[in-house]
């Protein structure tokens, strides 16, 4: 009787193992959707951070008025996406958001034709 409680607390025990193992190899896609509101195009990117240099993991054109999607799987477990948008006539850096795993819709904005790019969170 100890042997076969013995093996069926090992045999729980291996599998609760295993079931925390599978929720650790779980990917969670970044998906964002750019939504264009500004009156010329614009080079949306998701980007990561590796200390020194940006890495663009991801890039699309998005005219006036028209929106695009951009989505990639997790790398790391600690590793942060960001959105980068820029236009070819934008001051000064591009406008940056940080994302979080699941889906993010952004609209992009700006004051006239030539003012700084804003990024707005819609949901």
């Amino acid at each position: 009787m100890k042997t076969m409680t013995r093996a069926l607390l090992v045999a729980g025990v291996a599998a609760a193992g295993l079931g925390l193992g599978g929720c650790r190899g779980m990917k969670v896609d970044y998906v964002v959707e750019v939504r264009n509101m500004t009156g010329g195009t614009v080079q949306a990117s998701v980007v990561h951070d590796h200390s020194e240099r940006v890495v663009v993991a991801a890039g699309t054109n998005v005219f006036p008025n028209d929106r695009k999607q951009l989505s990639l799987p997790r790398r790391g477990r600690f590793e942060r996406l960001e959105l980068s948008v820029t236009a070819p006539n934008n001051p000064g850096v591009p406008a940056r958001m940080p994302l979080s795993p699941g889906m993010t819709y952004v609209n992009v904005t700006r004051q006239g034709d030539e003012g700084p790019i804003r990024l707005e969170l819609v949901r």
